[in-house]
């Protein structure tokens, strides 16, 4: 049986290798899909649950550990979940919601999916979650567990390199889109930051703090000018209040409220 994602085909907020390239490595590399709180998770295949971890204590917050097989996986920041231990689901059947769970918090990360998967390597060596090493999971979207990694297609002329190269500018898309909303990377004074909220978000934050330092700075100057120019020190109250007002509007005329609603929700 082919593996489907968890959440669909959702834009990936960090990839395996990604979680392996910070400057403190992830110690148990996954893949991140941007999805927000509440978007259902699904089973990606045939698979037994193994283990639930219903608390948002822990790194992982929220998770659910399954068996497909002899792989094993776990989603973690999850919540809800809506799976017992050795219960068994059915491919695309819903396991959970997806989170913002950890270390005792709902909210601990930007909304997003984590998902680690420990692919089998034969019967003698056989994965140990939390001791062996992860693969990357988007490897073997689509295909038969058994599979090449990379797009599934057959053709004479398409291999596995050509696969992999396909892998690595589709997740470069969808890591773009993602820089824009949640948990873009970038590289200051040698440093790599992770954006948890989004560039978007962040700008439109700072334009509302923006706004809100314009209407004091110009309520200051409205004192200012009325403790120069008059021996009265008796102020204008409304002066000052329509000082601020205008200097807030002036500096909001850069930034339009409206609904969003094609887009990943973002804290």
């Amino acid at each position: 049986m082919a593996y489907i994602r968890p959440v669909g085909d959702i834009f990936i907020s960090d990839s395996w290798q990604g979680h392996i390239d910070r400057p403190t490595p992830s110690t148990e590399p996954g893949v991140d899909y941007g999805c927000g709180s509440g978007t259902a998770v699904h089973a990606p295949a045939d698979a037994v649950i193994v283990e639930t971890h219903d608390s948002p204590s822990g790194g992982g917050g929220r998770t659910i550990m399954l068996r497909t097989g002899g792989d094993w996986h776990r989603a973690l920041h999850l919540s809800e979940i809506h799976v017992r231990e050795g219960q068994s689901v059915r491919q695309g059947d819903v396991i959970g919601l997806s989170g913002a769970s950890a270390n005792g918090s709902e909210t601990f990360f930007g909304p997003h999916l984590h998902w680690t998967f420990w692919r089998a390597r034969g019967e003698d060596n056989p994965p140990v979650p939390g001791i062996s090493g992860t693969d990357d999971f988007e490897r073997f979207v689509g295909l038969n567990r058994t599979g090449p990694a990379g797009f599934a297609m057959e053709d004479d002329m398409f291999n596995d390199e050509d696969r992999a190269l396909l892998t690595t500018v589709r997740n470069a898309i969808m890591n773009t889109h993602a820089g824009i909303w949640s948990g873009g990377r970038a590289t200051i004074d040698g440093q790599v930051s992770v954006f948890n909220y989004g560039v978007l978000p962040i700008v439109a934050h700072n334009q509302n703090l923006i706004a809100r330092l314009s209407g004091q700075v110009a309520a200051l100057q409205e004192v200012v000018n009325q403790l120069t120019s008059t021996n009265n020190v008796v102020l204008d109250q409304g002066a000052i209040d329509d000082a601020a007002t205008r200097g807030e509007d002036f500096a909001r005329g850069g930034l339009t409220n409206e609904v969003v609603t094609n887009e990943p929700d973002v804290p």
